[in-house]
């Protein structure tokens, strides 16, 4: 690869690509939200079920929304 040849057009190109195969595999992701906690449970069990759902869940900028907990 020649240096010459990474341009703005090519970084731009290649960074809608990226995009794209993200999007593609975050739309592949179905996580589902864990049952409602119920007091007498295992907490750890609902609290990993909670967080793993928060980690597919895309909030502004596309970040996670685990980021809040």
């Amino acid at each position: 690869m020649n240096a010459d040849m990474f341009t703005l057009a090519v970084v731009e190109v290649f960074g809608l690509k990226m995009l794209a195969e993200q999007a593609d595999k975050d739309a592949d992701i179905d996580v589902k939200p864990p049952d409602k906690f119920i007091i007498g449970s295992k907490w750890s069990v609902f609290k990993e079920g909670f967080e793993t759902f928060l980690n597919s869940q895309k909030g502004h900028g596309s970040i996670p929304l685990s980021y809040v907990i």
